[in-house]
């Protein structure tokens, strides 16, 4: 290759490594190491369950020290067969550069200036030195919506009730990923000390709490994953994703917590009311809104509509609590999934309620919650 053209490829790649160190390594590495090059004996099988992938589907697995960049401490490199790689190639980011996820010397005095990451707003319920557990909220939703289950359902818990990127009082700013989501809750842990967690996430919350297992199953202690947007149908996201576009507003508080009421049991209209209070603000037009980022709530709805990431050989306890009157969330193939990737380590249960099961059904879905975390 001429001098200047690899002069220039290798300026281009130095800016792309800038912007993102893990990128830019998968990059070199699949340069580097072309596929006819992978060693069989690192070729791993995928199970059929995930949509579009059979048995002949594989994926090579290089250790840090087979890694020609030496940069990154597992590289997934796609071996070009059937539908894995369009899958796979979804998937490759969430692998973890060691700067992003590397635990903070324990030297360090202010370990926020250690991350490269955004901090995400926390709400924080529960004694201070309780056992920690992570929540993640639904699209449009925001980390107090846990204040319930962790004041009344898990009273012994440090909870840590994210806001995630886009919602709330976290920043808004781009990229909305699933994968982005998951660095900055890798961050955040950081940031708050803590190694090992379990996860409760629910809908979307639900969706990254699998790829958190995906990218972090050392962090991961236990997940629960509440009836999770994983793998919905296309036509039903783009309905929400449409609607999301142009958010809902109200003239007064008034107005927004009767229209939020519309087609709730009377045991979730507390709930409906109070969330209303903590996550409605005036805006500059007098009009009330959630505290949203309308894109990142589409992007969002694109990630529950795609192919799940792969979880086989994933040993971490998971619970799945589904719930019955919202078929659209969890469905058979989200079943058959979970089931095929993590065997014995999957517990199924059904609640009878709508999607915001920890509103409609709280004693019970709290009562799964705490049983399983114990």
């Amino acid at each position: 290759m001429d001098r200047r053209l690899v002069r220039d490829r290798d300026l281009a790649e130095r800016d792309d490594a800038r912007a993102d160190p893990l990128a830019g390594a998968v990059k070199r590495c699949e340069r580097r190491r072309p596929r006819d090059a992978v060693d069989d004996k690192a070729v791993q099988s995928l199970e059929p369950a995930h949509g579009g992938v059979g048995r002949g589907a594989e994926v090579a697995v290089l250790d840090e020290r087979r890694s020609p960049t030496g940069e990154i401490e597992q590289v997934l490199e796609l071996a070009h067969r059937g539908a894995a790689r369009a899958l796979l190639k979804d998937h490759l980011e969430l692998l973890p550069a060691p700067a992003r996820y590397r635990r903070p010397p324990r030297e360090a005095k202010d370990a926020a200036a250690y991350h490269s990451g955004m901090r995400l707003h926390v709400h924080r319920f529960g004694p201070a030195d309780g056992v920690p557990l992570l929540c993640l909220h639904g699209v449009t939703g925001h980390g107090a919506r846990w204040r319930r289950l962790a004041e009344e359902g898990l009273r012994s818990r440090r909870v840590l009730a994210v806001d995630l990127r886009g919602h709330g009082r976290s920043p808004y700013e781009p990229p909305w990923s699933v994968s982005q989501h998951v660095r900055d809750i890798a961050d955040t842990l950081d940031a708050e000390g803590i190694d090992r967690v379990p996860v409760v996430g629910h809908s979307f919350g639900g969706l990254i709490t699998t790829y958190l297992l995906a990218a972090l199953p050392d962090r991961i202690e236990r997940a629960v994953l509440l009836d999770p947007a994983i793998g919905v149908a296309p036509a039903y996201a783009l309905e929400q994703a449409e609607a999301i576009r142009n958010p809902p507003s109200w003239a007064t508080l008034d107005e927004a917590k009767a229209t939020r009421r519309e087609g709730r049991p009377p045991q979730a209209l507390a709930a409906s009311d109070d969330d209303v209070e903590a996550h409605a603000e005036r805006g500059a037009d007098g009009r009330y809104r959630f505290r949203i980022c309308p894109s990142a709530a589409v992007t969002a709805w694109s990630e529950m509509a795609s192919n799940p990431v792969p979880l086989g050989g994933c040993t971490v306890p998971t619970l799945l609590v589904a719930a019955a009157q919202a078929p659209e969330y969890v469905t058979e193939r989200t079943r058959a999934w979970l089931r095929a990737d993590l065997g014995d380590a999957l517990t199924e249960l059904v609640v009878d309620s709508g999607h915001m099961l920890y509103w409609d059904a709280f004693e019970e879905t709290a009562g799964h919650v705490r049983r399983f975390l114990q």
